[in-house]
């Protein structure tokens, strides 16, 4: 990892994080290989990226039986983004552009989709407000011949809006996330999955079950409505959370919350549409600045 200032802006080389942008709704821990350039100007700051998931093009595809490393299996993503810092909060923009070949010469087919991603947070007295939203473009699947298969487009949504108002050491917040859901009758295109796609959402983990990372990665992920919609990335659903929490030190934060969600398609053989309702009590003690422990039960 390397990390140098120069006159024209600052590189970072190495292994580092690119998928954390705006708020945490669509954050991960991801850790990939890359370089990432930053231009301050004044309260502004522009940048670009590139990250290479995947690198597989030393040796040629050479038949059934003998596959070898295929001859361009590359994965990789290119960024541009702009964040701007005001008075008591920022805003940003965000353009990603993914291009994963990984099956182009078993199957013919490459993903080549983008992803535009605006936010905003900004704080207002007692108010805190953050929000932001995602949609999801290109070719999901585009083949090419000899394949006669038929091309799929990706066009997904996300949205994401969240407020805490905090009145001495009482606070009170909600929150609203909706990413859409594949539609089983467009077979042309794939209107859903667009966090699993670009690996968006591991770090949001609103409950202590539903789509909570650390519970599905050491637990085993929830299952209805698809693995993926109920696993590490929230896919496929309307959520909607409110909580109430209380601080009688200032390292000691007792938080009660509710939540409830419902998916955004019904997929073929699914009668229903709900996930359900969880209610979550924590207790959170801050040791040091970057410790802190938790204890919660969450239904």
């Amino acid at each position: 990892y390397l990390d140098f200032k120069t006159a024209i802006g600052q590189f970072l080389v190495g292994y580092q994080n690119f998928v954390a942008f705006g708020t945490n709704f669509a954050d991960s821990h991801h850790t990939k290989p890359g370089v990432k350039w930053l231009f301050p100007i004044g309260d502004t700051l522009i940048g670009a990226a590139w990250e290479q998931n995947r690198e597989n093009s030393s040796v040629p595809y050479v038949g059934p039986g003998n596959q070898g490393t295929a001859s361009d299996s590359d994965k990789s993503v290119y960024d541009l983004f702009v964040i701007q810092k005001f008075k008591g909060g920022d805003a940003g923009l965000l353009f990603q552009y993914l291009r994963d070949a990984a099956n182009s010469d078993v199957g013919n087919v490459k993903t080549k989709v983008y992803v535009i991603d605006p936010y905003v947070k900004a704080t207002i007295g007692p108010v805190f407000v953050e929000a932001e939203m995602l949609y999801g473009g290109g070719k999901y699947a585009d083949y090419s011949k000899p394949s006669t298969a038929q091309d799929v487009d990706l066009k997904a949504w996300g949205a994401y809006i969240g407020a805490k108002a905090t009145f001495g050491p009482l606070y009170v917040g909600g929150m609203f996330a909706w990413i859409s859901g594949d539609d089983p009758d467009t077979l042309d295109e794939k209107e859903g999955g667009v966090s699993a796609v670009f690996g968006f959402g591991q770090v949001f983990s609103p409950c202590l079950i539903l789509w909570n990372d650390p519970t599905s990665t050491w637990m085993g992920g929830l299952t209805g409505y698809g693995t993926a919609s109920v696993a590490n990335y929230m896919d496929n659903a309307w959520f909607y959370g409110l909580y109430v929490g209380y601080k009688p030190i200032p390292k000691l934060d007792v938080r009660l919350a509710g939540y409830y969600a419902k998916a955004d398609e019904k997929p073929a053989g699914y009668v229903e549409k709900d996930y359900g309702y969880e209610a979550d009590l924590t207790a959170t003690y801050k040791i040091y600045d970057n410790l802190e422990y938790m204890i919660g039960v969450g239904y």
